[in-house]
């Protein structure tokens, strides 16, 4: 599970995105990516509550931290849960993959050893959230077929229209992201599941509620809600530090089975740039 005009201004830069000079338009795939590097893919650690929700009653959270970071070009996150206690402990860890689906290992305490996510498993629901565990990889859009639809606007802002078919590997059929043009923002996905022509669920993340720090953009929260049910889960960021420094070593599956927090691997952290 983030996220300057690209065509207006003399030059757009975003961490892992790409350039634009004045009057140059990017291709969809390079809006897609920057949109996603501006507001997940770079290096953070976060801390996270999701509350679910159901016919207008909250039925649970889950708190958890986690951290991201490249290595060697390709992105690793490293999550724990913090509550409620029969999940504290309980762990994830993602290793992207640039030409194949990304390796996921989960952590349950009682099992004391880390155990694959099979592929099939990777559109289930992340524990009993409206979120799965594909929705928590950091994708690579160039392995998705991309294009460009007629612009819109959401939440009174002006935005690009990108659709993604997505490969075999993926849960998922296609996903429609609604782009806002000023800040590269994202601010709405709509995914189709196989075999259907509507929408299951929409990611939601309010312009409003969206900082931009040194290039990066934080969102305060997210909202993922079910189609045609009342149902959905808020993702709210707690914290989000900036570029912190963590080691390599942080994302290795040592650390599951040896119950160590996310937070604790991170070295140095800047307080100035905490959201």
């Amino acid at each position: 599970m983030a996220l300057s005009l690209l065509c207006t201004l003399a030059l757009v830069h975003a961490p892992g995105g790409a350039f634009a000079q004045e009057g140059e338009a990017l291709e969809p795939t390079e809006i897609l990516q920057t949109a996603f590097d501006r507001m997940f893919n770079y290096t953070s650690a976060r801390r996270v509550a999701m509350r679910t929700w159901r016919d207008g009653r909250h039925v649970h959270t889950r708190n958890f931290e986690m951290i991201y970071k490249k290595v060697d070009g390709q992105g690793r996150t490293f999550l724990r849960f913090t509550a409620p206690e029969y999940l504290r402990e309980t762990a994830l860890m993602i290793f992207e993959n640039h030409d194949r689906s990304d390796d996921v290992w989960a952590y349950i305490p009682e099992f004391r050893k880390p155990r694959r996510v099979n592929a099939s498993a990777k559109g289930d629901a992340f524990y009993g959230t409206d979120l799965t565990y594909e929705d928590l990889e950091h994708h690579d859009w160039a392995r998705y077929d991309v294009k460009q639809l007629p612009d819109a606007s959401h939440a009174g802002r002006d935005c690009s229209v990108i659709k993604a078919i997505a490969p075999p590997s993926s849960a998922y059929a296609s996903a429609v992201a609604f782009i806002e043009k000023e800040r590269t923002a994202l601010v709405r996905v709509d995914f189709y599941k196989r075999g259907s022509s509507t929408v299951v669920k929409t990611l939601e993340v309010n312009p409003d509620e969206i900082t931009e720090s040194e290039g990066v953009l934080l969102p305060a929260r997210m909202l993922m809600r079910l189609a045609g049910r009342d149902g959905s889960t808020e993702v709210r960021f707690e914290k989000i530090v900036v570029e912190p420094e963590i080691p390599d070593e942080a994302f290795s599956l040592g650390k599951l089975e040896a119950h160590v927090k996310p937070f604790d691997q991170v070295r140095a952290m800047r307080s100035e740039r905490v959201r």
